[in-house]
C-alpha cells in the first residue's frame, strides 16, 4: 500500500489547507502501517479537498481505500462516484454503480441528487436536446430550492442558460405573412446584409426582383434575460465546488457576449487566486482586460494563460498558419519555436512598446472564438470552426445577426467591408460557410449571382491575410531607401529618414533595431536625434554590421504620431564572389581627395566622396539624379576593365522585367536616359558616381537600372531602383 500513497502524495497540489498538510506529513513520514491507520474521517477530508482542487486520482484512491474496509460507506461511494464523474477520463458507468449501492434516502439528498443531474447532462443521450434540457433545468432548480449553493446544480442551470443565451444572441425573426411556407426558404439566404449608418446595426436588403429592405423583428429581452440568469448560476458555480474551469468557461462566455466585463473580471480574479497554476483564468481575464482595452495587462495574463496551457494549446495560441495566406501556410512549421517566435516579432507593429500588440490582439481573437464558437461538450475547439476561422483573421464582426427558416439557422457576420454567412443545417449547433445550391442559383425565384462563402473563403484567405483591427490613426508613412556597403571585415548600412517635419521635430529620437535572424529583438538599439529644420532626411542612420542577415526597425514615438520603417539585409556573400552594392540615390556627390574636416549631419563621406543621400525617390523634372555605387570582388590584370551602364527605362520596377532591361542595353537608344562608362580595374572593389539628366523626361514613374559587366570574365550584375519624375 505505501507505493499507492507515495504516489497520491506526489501529485498533491500545494495549495491544500494546513489541516491537509498535516494529514501529508503524517504519512510522508510515517511507515505502511501509520498509513493505514489513517482514520475514516481523515480520508474522507483528504479525498473532499481533493476534489476541490481537481486532484481526481487522489478522490479516487482515498475512496477507494475507504471502501476497502468499509464497501457500503456513504461517502466512500459519493466521492468514487464524483471522482469518476470529474475525471480527465471519466467513468459514467462506474459512477452510476457506486450511486446505485446508497441508500435511498442518501440518493435524495442535494449532494447525490446534483452528481445524478451532471451524469445525465455530461454524459446523457442526446436525443430530444431541447426536451432534455428542459427537464434538466426543472431538476436544476428542484436543487436549488433545497439547496441554493449547490454548485453542480448551478453549473448545469449556467450551462443550459448559456446554450439558450447563444440561440437569442442578435436573433431576428420575419413577420408571419414573409415566413411562411416555401416563401422564406427561398429568399432569407439571398437576402444582403448591410450595416445601417444611423444605428451601426445589420439590415437585411432583398434585391431580387427589385424588392427593398426586409422588415424584421427583434427583441431584446429573451437576450438580456437568458444573460442575467446564466451569470447567475455561474456566478456561484465558480466560487466553490468541483467543475469550477468548466463553469468559468461558460461564465466567460456569457460575459463576453453581453459585454458585461466587469461582473466578469471579478469573478475572474478570484479564480485565479485559488488557482494560480491554471490556464483558464489567465486567458478568461486576458480577453475582458484586452476588451477593457487595458492592452499591457492583457499581454501579460496572456502570455502566463499560455505558458500554462498544454503543448497542442501553446502550439495553437502562435501558429503562425492559422492567419497567413493559405498559399504560404506550408512554409511555416508551428513545432518550430524559433521560427515561430521569428514571425511574430515581425509581426509586432513596434518594437519600442515592449508588446507584442499583434501577438496580443491575435491571442484575444483566438480566446474569443473558443469561447463563443467552441463545445467542450464534444472536444470542439472554436478557432478550428469556420466562423472561428473568420474570427482569427478578421477579428470582432461589427454588427451579427442570425435567423432561420423552417429546417436551418443562418449567422452573418458582418464587418463593414465585407461579410459572412454561415449555415447551420437542420440546426445542429455546426455552422459552416454558406454554399448555395444549384436550384438556389438557378431557379426561377432565385436569378442573378448568389455568394459562394465557400470559394470566398479559399479565394481570401489565400490572398487576404490577417487584418488587424488596432487603431493604426497614429501612424504615418516614412520615406527611406537603404543602401548596404561591404568593408574590409564588415558591411556598412546607410538609410537616409525623412520623417514628417509636421509631426517631428528636434525634440523626437529615431530609435534603430538591428535584429540578428532569428534572435530577440536586441535592448541595446541605436538612438538619433532627428535633425532641426524641414530639409529631407532629418535623420542619416549609419549601421555597421557583420556578414549575418539582419532586420531592421526604424521607430520613432511621439504623443501624436508613430513612424515605423522595417527592412530586411540579407547575408553576405563571400569576398571574393562579384557582387555590386545598392544603388545610392543622391542629391549631390563630389569626389574628394581626403575626408572634410567637418561632415554635414545629412552627408556621408565614403571612398573619396562626399555623398549626401536622398530619402524620397522623387526628383523634379530637369533635376540632376546623382548616384553612387560600388562593386567587389573583381578580377584584377593589367588589362582589366569594368562595362557600367546606367538606363532609365518608363514602368515600375517590379513591372520591368530583365529580359526587357537586357534588350535596353543592347539597344539603349530606347532608353529614356542612358550613360555608359569604361573603368579600368585597380583593385578588387572599385566605386563609382553617375549623373543622369531629366530635362527631356517625361513625369512619371522609372526604373532607374546599372548594369556592371566585368569586361575580361564576362561576369554581370544588375541593380536597380524605382524613381518617380514630377
Amino acid at each position: 500500500m505505501s507505493h499507492i500513497i507515495s504516489r497520491t502524495l506526489i501529485i498533491l497540489k500545494p495549495l491544500y489547507s494546513s489541516i491537509l498538510v498535516l494529514l501529508l506529513s503524517t504519512v510522508l513520514t510515517g511507515t505502511e502501517t501509520q498509513a493505514q491507520s489513517l482514520t475514516r474521517q481523515e480520508r474522507i477530508d483528504l479525498a473532499e479537498e481533493a476534489l476541490v482542487q481537481s486532484d481526481y486520482f487522489t478522490a479516487l484512491n482515498q475512496s477507494e481505500e475507504i471502501l476497502k474496509r468499509w464497501p457500503r460507506d456513504e461517502s466512500g461511494l459519493i466521492l468514487k462516484a464524483a471522482a469518476l464523474l470529474f475525471s480527465d477520463t471519466p467513468d459514467p458507468v462506474g459512477a452510476k454503480r457506486a450511486i446505485k449501492r446508497l441508500p435511498r434516502s442518501i440518493r435524495n439528498t442535494t449532494r447525490v441528487r446534483s452528481l445524478e443531474l451532471w451524469q445525465d447532462h455530461r454524459y446523457g443521450g442526446s436525443f430530444l436536446p431541447f426536451v432534455r434540457a428542459s427537464l434538466q433545468m426543472r431538476r436544476a432548480k428542484q436543487i436549488l430550492q433545497d439547496d441554493p449553493q449547490n454548485p453542480l446544480a448551478n453549473l448545469v442551470a449556467g450551462v443550459i442558460r448559456v446554450n439558450d443565451l447563444r440561440d437569442v444572441d442578435g436573433f431576428v425573426r420575419f413577420p408571419i405573412s414573409q415566413s411562411s411556407g416555401d416563401d422564406l426558404d427561398g429568399r432569407t439566404v439571398l437576402m444582403e446584409p448591410e450595416i445601417d449608418a444611423e444605428t451601426g446595426e445589420i439590415k437585411l436588403v432583398d434585391r431580387r426582383r427589385g424588392l427593398g429592405e426586409r422588415v424584421v423583428i427583434s427583441n431584446d429581452e429573451p437576450e438580456k434575460k437568458a444573460t442575467a440568469e446564466s451569470i447567475a448560476f455561474l456566478n456561484k458555480a465558480v466560487i466553490s465546488g468541483p467543475l469550477r474551469s468548466v463553469a468559468l468557461r461558460y461564465l466567460s462566455e456569457a460575459v463576453i457576449r453581453s459585454s458585461q466585463y466587469a461582473t466578469g473580471e471579478i469573478m475572474t480574479r478570484s479564480y485565479i487566486e485559488d488557482f494560480p497554476d491554471r490556464p483558464e483564468g489567465y486567458l478568461s481575464l486576458g480577453l475582458i482586460r484586452y476588451r477593457q482595452r487595458k492592452l499591457k495587462e492583457a499581454s501579460d495574463l496572456f502570455e502566463r494563460g499560455v505558458e500554462l496551457s498544454s503543448p497542442e494549446i501553446r502550439t495553437m495560441m502562435s501558429d503562425p498558419r492559422s492567419i497567413v495566406s493559405t498559399s504560404i501556410s506550408d512554409e511555416y512549421e508551428p513545432d518550430s519555436v524559433k521560427s515561430t517566435n521569428d514571425f511574430w516579432i515581425r509581426q509586432d507593429p513596434l518594437w519600442l512598446s515592449g508588446e507584442n500588440e499583434n501577438l496580443t490582439e491575435h491571442r484575444a481573437r483566438m480566446v474569443y472564438a473558443d469561447l463563443v464558437w467552441g463545445r467542450p461538450k464534444i472536444g470542439r475547439h472554436g478557432w478550428a470552426t469556420e466562423p472561428g476561422q473568420v474570427i482569427v483573421r478578421y477579428g470582432w464582426p461589427v454588427s451579427q445577426v442570425q435567423y432561420q427558416d423552417d429546417t436551418s439557422e443562418y449567422h452573418v457576420m458582418h464587418y463593414g467591408y465585407q461579410y459572412w454567412l454561415f449555415h447551420d443545417m437542420v440546426k445542429a449547433d455546426r455552422a459552416v460557410f454558406f454554399s448555395p445550391s444549384a436550384a438556389s442559383l438557378q431557379g426561377s425565384r432565385s436569378p442573378g449571382p448568389v455568394n459562394d462563402f465557400v470559394l470566398l473563403a479559399k479565394e481570401l484567405f489565400r490572398d487576404d491575410p490577417r487584418k488587424t483591427q488596432r487603431d493604426r490613426t497614429r501612424f504615418v508613412d516614412v520615406e527611406a531607401m537603404t543602401t548596404v556597403f561591404q568593408n574590409r571585415n564588415s558591411r556598412a548600412v546607410v538609410v537616409p529618414v525623412c520623417l514628417p517635419s509636421s509631426r517631428f521635430s528636434e525634440r523626437d529620437n529615431l530609435v534603430v533595431f538591428g535584429r540578428p535572424d532569428g534572435e530577440a529583438i536586441p535592448r541595446n538599439p541605436t538612438i538619433y536625434s532627428v535633425l532641426e529644420g524641414d530639409s529631407c532626411p532629418n535623420v542619416l542612420v549609419q549601421n555597421e554590421i557583420d556578414d549575418e542577415a539582419r532586420q531592421f526597425s526604424l521607430e520613432s514615438e511621439n504623443f501624436s504620431a508613430v513612424a515605423v520603417h522595417r527592412f530586411d539585409v540579407d547575408s553576405s556573400t563571400s569576398e571574393r564572389e562579384f557582387s555590386v552594392s545598392d544603388l545610392l540615390l543622391a542629391g549631390l556627390i563630389e569626389e574628394m581627395d581626403e575626408a572634410p574636416e567637418s561632415l554635414d549631419s545629412r552627408s556621408i563621406y565614403r571612398r573619396n566622396h562626399l555623398i549626401f543621400p536622398k530619402a524620397r525617390n522623387v526628383f523634379a523634372k530637369g533635376e540632376l539624379i546623382y548616384m553612387y555605387m560600388e562593386a567587389y570582388g573583381l578580377e584584377v590584370s593589367t588589362d582589366a576593365q569594368l562595362t557600367l551602364q546606367a538606363v532609365l527605362v518608363k514602368g515600375e520596377e517590379a513591372q520591368v522585367s530583365a529580359p526587357l532591361l537586357g534588350r535596353i542595353f543592347g539597344r539603349r537608344e530606347e532608353a529614356s536616359v542612358s550613360v555608359e562608362f569604361q573603368d579600368a580595374v585597380i583593385a578588387n572593389s572599385h566605386e563609382r558616381f553617375f549623373i543622369l539628366e531629366t530635362e527631356d523626361v517625361e513625369s512619371g514613374t522609372y526604373t532607374l537600372a546599372l548594369k556592371v559587366t566585368e569586361t575580361k570574365t564576362g561576369r554581370q550584375k544588375l541593380v536597380s531602383r524605382q524613381i518617380v519624375i514630377e
